[in-house]
């Protein structure tokens, strides 16, 4: 509280919230300053407090805290205790869930939030898309449903796509500590993005694999499977149905551990070619009414906000 009055009162005209701050800390925030009030709502998590993390530049100098991680809290570690004993093996300890606040966008608003801001290093161009998409959408659910709203700025958005947060990178999600403090916001088995289960393996052959879906597949499909705490990844270079359900699957590569798969392990798929390809053309487009014409978000306090 005390940061943000002072960063207010010397003239900031807008603020960046830390992460772990719930829903009250962020009311009494708005509540205290004029500042706007901004908040992360979607992307991957630092392990450590508010990003201010050391370990990769004592590891290898590149500082975390000038955008130069080297992703140390992505690696796996063997915990022992005082005595020695293994208490966890080659497990992604410090590896965190990713933040999604999907659930919590009109609370976030009824705080005082007013700018919602993306984590996006590194992510691809169908990520962007994706994700401001899922957003932008809510909003305007959110801004229609309300009395009370209004949007700051003129002109609409369609999309040519159903966004969906599960068909691009995540680690898992958590909406971390908005709530409440919550334990379950580890993503310690794999920090790469496994996606959603389609189906199970039913038999591993030399050069290609047969399965049972849920939804049916296509070339160019992302899958992947579980071995030993690994993600094991290929690309479907053809797919073939052999039945209701069934599939033959001949991958662009076949990895060397995918023989070690077990009937029915489950089968999750991390890349939709088709939801992928409909990105790739024109996914949205931004609409403008002719003439005089403006918008505003009106907060329930009677004075005026940007959203």
């Amino acid at each position: 509280m005390e940061k943000a009055k002072f960063l207010s009162d010397a003239g900031f005209s807008q603020i960046v919230l830390a992460r772990e701050l719930n829903l009250s800390q962020i009311k009494a925030i708005y509540d205290h300053t004029d500042a706007t009030i901004e908040f992360f709502i979607h992307g991957a998590l630092c392990v450590a407090y508010s990003g201010q993390c050391n370990i990769s530049h004592a590891q290898t100098g590149r500082s975390a805290n000038r955008g130069d991680c080297s992703q140390a809290c992505r690696l796996p570690y063997t915990l022992k205790d005082d005595q020695g004993r293994v208490v966890a093996y080659e497990k992604h300890l410090l590896s965190m869930k990713d933040n999604d606040q999907t659930a919590n966008l009109a609370a976030l608003i009824d705080a005082g939030v007013r700018s919602f801001k993306i984590e996006g290093r590194y992510k691809d161009m169908s990520y962007v898309k994706n994700i401001t998409a899922h957003y932008r959408q809510m909003l305007d659910a959110i801004i229609e449903d309300r009395g009370d709203l209004a949007r700051a700025s003129a002109g609409r958005t369609e999309h040519f796509f159903i966004p969906s947060t599960d068909k691009t990178f995540h680690r898992g999600s958590t909406d971390y500590f908005v709530n409440a403090r919550k334990g379950d916001i580890g993503a310690f088995d794999s920090p790469k993005f496994i996606g959603l289960p389609v189906g199970e393996v039913l038999k591993v052959g030399k050069d290609h694999l047969d399965v049972e879906v849920s939804e049916p597949l296509t070339n160019g499909d992302g899958l992947n499977v579980m071995i030993k705490r690994e993600v094991v990844g290929f690309r479907a270079n053809t797919v073939e149905k052999t039945g209701e359900n069934r599939y033959r699957v001949w991958p662009n590569e076949m990895p060397a551990d995918l023989h070690k798969a077990r009937p029915h392990q489950a089968l999750n798929r991390n890349l939709d070619h088709n939801w992928q390809q409909a990105l790739l053309k024109t996914s949205s487009e931004r609409r403008h009414r002719r003439g005089r014409y403006a918008e505003r978000l009106a907060g329930t306090a009677g004075s005026d906000h940007d959203l």
